[in-house]
């Protein structure tokens, strides 16, 4: 049988030839594998990777070589390699190429590509100045096909090391210099884009995003950005081939903001180190000129032309936008006829005037994000709508303590989101709905816009109910998205493979080694296409479904119930290995779902079944809880998670669902996973407990705290970082974070792994602000779950150090990880105590076999008294009278799930009453909670007294007055009193209640309920 021209082609190349016949082999290979998929499986099969390897590495050691001798004997700098273009070059440029052509194939070929250690040499050959540009540029394309088939692609994760590992301090520093080049030329364009791209597709963790932080990824990304926001454009020569010149500076303006988007992820502390660059402060400093209100940002008409903006012309940034009205019309879809609202903005070339200093509500960079987005169409458009989006988090989380005018502000920036942003979001879900247009010149850009627009809706409006009410009443929204979610189930046309494989009979049997031997084929290219416009469709579902009932109803309505029950199917336990015809891989969009879908269908179905209605009838006649329960043993974590999510309201005592899944075993499976390691399947868990247990039967409520551990929920509700709450070494004065601890702002101790890595421009402009945190009248403080951020004039160091500290310190993950799990565990409790039984429920609670009076009241105790901070290096033993020292009261949710316990014990019985008002540490305990800031737990202090003071028959008309008399002696009548003109009216209308209840006690009037 004649063998095939690239089999004789790589016998030759293993056998060591000549370079010159080295560079024939290698173009033959190249040749015939480019567009061949099985053609790609053979040559790896027969050990192409191998040779390749070998040639790659003794390129990178001639290549040490070469720059040497440049360096020493040429007139040339190490910028014209190009010029010194030479045999060897030629040689790593062709087998680089072929690792790219074969990183092509798909996910199969990432495992032997990782084991024949190519990798790393791709990485070597990024240097700009030791490496020629063709092949930096070849290497960047190669990494970016392995990047794709890694992500985009794979179906599990196997031992494939993740593609972060790229990130090594030399190939971070290569990034680096790459991306600092000016985009003057082609060759650099074009390696600032495939660098941008290459980091969008990589960064998938916070591990990856902090590493780039600190290399200053961001902040060469962000001099890009720059550039287009200057008020100059770009100010460079451009060829006389404009419109090229265009196109390809607006994919790099695409690529650099998906690159910082990904960067940015869901890190507050990352989005304002990219905020608060060096090169947009500078530039967002001065005014922008009025050429940005007449050409698209990537119009070079300055450059061109000649024609610089002049002093006379410049406006405030804040032109950049229309004036933001209030919402004339509930349409706002877009376009004049569905959207008159934007329609009567368009004319207006007035806006909202931003300062350039602020970037504690607003920022000049949101602003220029929205015009960027407003004014590109497309892939660039989604690009900007998603940076947009995240860093619109990243503003809303670090809004502090908001005054009149920062709301005001916030609520001004909400209106520009509303008119003018989520109608650009909206426009792509109804294009990606439709069919391609044919005047798209890009097949992919239409892929990608299918695929993401739903999910860039979705980071819009997450948690943000009047963008979410925006989004629902647009035109045809819900439609569109209902449509997507159908269309990613029906058939999909496959390519088919050019040839069949014949490889018996061509002489050495196929190699067996680990580079050579094909890994997990993954997803096809159009069942991952069909995958990821599912999961856009499903968490775009869940966003418009999170806090309205109308919205839930109309989705339902829409008809894609059952595809969201289909969504909620895991695909196969295995897929069998790679073949040529392609059989036995997944084939067709019904056969099952990716983890991402399944997350995002549970996100979905969690929101929509918080409507009772749609619980009580269309959920049901699904039957939604049998796949929920399945997906509760499913062995991926998040998925575990997501589905106990949806389990939360499926288990409430209305659902009727409720004991279908009791049956299932619900109890044990839940309690299991309660009691991992893992802290949100601990947190969803326990919050799902708490509601099956609520105004259950005693004997179910029994049977789950049995089945949870006694010892347990002790054990949790403690809490186990409870030691640290009085002595943290690394915690100083200063204001609380997000969970309430200290930070010393200003003389925080310093660490390496924590350093800013600011540069000297930046540490220059820092200047120390005043740093405030709340305080009660008794010199006392609460602890937050939010970060609190007061600081004015802002102090950025300060706040990014504030930023970083509460995303990246240990020990404050882990103190936020045991308030929720504390929080859950007392919430429990109460809910057990709840119920037509609830004197049984508090009797079984308070024995001692149980939990016991005594230990009950012990840790609610724990959870109102205030404790001890000390100094950096003091403890309780080794403290030293006159330094520095203060008390700390739990976080609020803390203290409100505490005093609900003691509300429940105090509606019980007439002898729980009596046994709670002898609990004279527990009540006064609760007397500085009366001034808490927080409305909800001075509301439930007054609940708990007026409980104490109802009088429960005539039998226990003395009791109640001798309940009162005691509460008048420990003060807590005067703290009641002391509310009476509270600016809460639910607060007021509580008080007069209890005061009462307190004159009738004392007066000896009867009471009726």
């Amino acid at each position: 049988m004649v063998q095939p021209s690239w089999l004789i082609a790589l016998q030759e190349l293993k056998a060591i030839p000549t370079p010159e016949t080295t560079l024939q082999c290698l173009r033959r290979i190249k040749n015939d594998i480019i567009g061949h998929e099985q053609r790609k499986e053979l040559v790896v099969k027969y050990g192409v990777l191998e040779p390749l390897t070998e040639i790659l590495e003794s390129c990178v050691k001639a290549s040490g070589k070469k720059s040497t001798q440049q360096i020493n004997g040429s007139g040339f700098g190490t910028k014209n390699y190009d010029v010194h273009w030479g045999i060897e070059d030629e040689i790593r440029l062709q087998a680089t190429l072929i690792v790219g052509s074969l990183a092509n194939g798909g996910p199969a070929f990432v495992s032997p590509i990782f084991n024949s250690k190519a990798l790393p040499l791709l990485l070597s050959a990024l240097s700009p100045d030791h490496v020629p540009s063709r092949v930096i540029i070849a290497s960047l394309r190669s990494l970016n096909n392995i990047a794709t088939a890694r992500f985009s692609l794979k179906l599990t994760h196997d031992h494939v090391p993740s593609c972060h590992t790229i990130y090594t301090q030399e190939s971070l520093e290569n990034f680096v210099a790459l991306l600092q080049q000016q985009p003057s030329s082609l060759v650099a364009q074009q390696q600032v884009l495939y660098t941008a791209n290459l980091i969008a597709l990589t960064c998938q963790d916070d591990d990856t995003g902090e590493k780039l932080v600190k290399a200053g990824v961001v902040d060469a990304l962000a001099s890009h950005i720059a550039m287009f926001a200057a008020p100059q454009g770009h100010s460079m020569h451009v060829p006389n081939t404009l419109h090229s010149n265009e196109r390809r500076l607006q994919l790099i303006l695409r690529g650099v903001m998906r690159a910082i988007a990904a960067i940015a992820g869901g890190s507050a502390y990352r989005a304002y180190r990219f905020i608060l660059s060096p090169s947009l402060r500078k530039v967002f400093s001065t005014p922008i000129r009025r050429a940005l209100l007449d050409t698209n940002p990537l119009v070079i008409r300055s450059s061109i032309s000649g024609h610089a903006g002049r002093p006379n012309d410049a406006l405030p940034l804040g032109q950049l936008l229309p004036k933001v009205l209030a919402p004339q019309s509930k349409s706002v879809s877009f376009g004049s006829q569905s959207f008159p609202a934007l329609a009567s903005l368009a004319s207006s070339r007035y806006g909202m005037e931003q300062s350039g200093g602020d970037v504690g509500v607003s920022s000049p960079l949101f602003v220029w994000l929205l015009h960027t987005a407003r004014t590109q169409y497309g892939t660039t458009r989604l690009a900007a709508l998603r940076l947009l989006a995240r860093v619109n988090v990243a503003l809303n989380a670090n809004q502090g303590v908001p005054n009149s005018d920062t709301l005001n502000r916030v609520r001004e920036k909400e209106r520009q989101m509303a008119l003018l942003a989520i109608p650009l979001a909206v426009k792509l879900v109804q294009e990606a709905a439709g069919a391609m247009p044919e005047t798209c010149q890009d097949p992919s850009e239409f892929l990608e816009i299918q695929e993401d627009a739903c999910l860039v809706l979705a980071e819009l409006i997450h948690n943000m109910p009047e963008l979410q009410k925006t989004a629902f009443e647009a035109k045809s929204c819900v439609q569109s998205i209902a449509q997507i979610l159908r269309k990613s189930f029906d058939p999909v046309t496959l390519a088919r493979p050019m040839w069949s494989a014949q490889t018996q009979g061509w002489g050495h049997a196929p190699d067996s080694g680990p580079s050579s031997t094909l890994g997990d084929p993954g997803l096809l290219p159009e069942i991952a296409h069909a995958m990821k416009c599912r999961q856009g469709a499903l968490e775009a579902l869940a966003g418009i479904a999170e806090r309205e009932d109308a919205h839930r109803k109309a989705i339902v309505d829409s008809g894609i119930i059952q595809f969201l029950i289909d969504s909620l199917t895991p695909l196969p336990k295995s897929v069998a290995p790679f073949s040529s015809s392609g059989r036995n891989q997944i084939t067709s969009p019904k056969d099952g779902n990716t983890i991402p879908v399944l997350i995002a269908a549970c996100h979905a179905a969690r929101y929509i079944a918080r409507s009772v209605a749609l619980l009580r009838t269309s959920l049901i006649d699904v039957g939604i809880a049998k796949p929920i329960f399945t997906l509760l043993q499913h062995p991926n974590n998040a998925v575990k998670v997501a589905a106990t999510d949806v389990s939360c309201n499926l288990v409430l005592e209305f659902s009727p669902m409720r004991q279908d899944f009791i049956s299932a075993g619900a109890v044990r499976t839940l309690c299991d996973h309660a009691t991992q390691s893992d802290p949100e399947l601990r947190r969803a868990s326990l919050w799902a407990l708490k509601h099956l247990v609520l105004n259950a039967p005693l004997d179910m409520k029994i049977a789950c705290l049995e089945e949870l551990g006694t010892g347990w929920l002790i054990q949790a509700i403690q809490g186990e970082h409870r030691s640290d709450m009085q002595a943290s070494p690394t915690l100083g004065m200063g204001t609380p974070n997000a969970v309430g601890e200290q930070v010393d702002l200003l003389n925080a101790p310093e660490s390496p792994d924590m350093d800013l890595d600011l540069s000297e421009d930046e540490q220059a402009d820092d200047e120390d602000g005043d740093i405030m945190y709340d305080q009660n009248g008794n010199g006392t403080r609460y602890q937050s779950s939010g970060i609190r951020t007061t600081l004015k004039p802002v102090n950025m160091r300060s706040q990014l150090r504030l930023l970083r500290e509460n995303e990246q310190s240990p020990y404050l993950r882990a103190r936020r990880e045991d308030i929720v799990v504390q929080e859950q565990a007392l919430d429990f409790i109460r809910n057990f105590m709840n119920g037509d039984d609830s004197a049984q429920a508090i009797d079984h609670i308070l024995s001692p076999a149980t939990i016991g009076a005594n230990r009950l009241f012990e840790l609610i105790i724990s959870k109102l008294k205030p404790t001890i901070q000390y100094s950096p290096g003091q403890t309780p033993a080794r403290h030293v009278p006159g330094s520095q020292s203060r008390s700390m009261f739990q976080p609020q949710e803390i203290i409100f799930a505490a005093i609900q316990i003691i509300v429940h014990i105090a509606a019980g019985a007439a002898r729980h009453k009596q046994l709670l008002i002898a609990q004279k540490h527990l009540l006064s305990a609760m007397l500085p909670h009366f001034n808490s800031p927080d409305r909800k737990i001075r509301v439930i202090c007054v609940w708990a007294v007026s409980n104490l003071t109802w009088e429960e028959d005539s039998t226990d008309r003395e009791n109640a007055r001798a309940r009162a008399h005691e509460l008048r002696a420990l003060g807590i009548e005067d703290k009641v009193k002391g509310l009476a003109h509270d600016s809460d009216l639910d607060v007021r209308e509580r008080t007069k209640t209890a005061m009462k209840q307190f004159d009738m006690a004392f007066d000896g009037g009867n009471r009726h309920r």
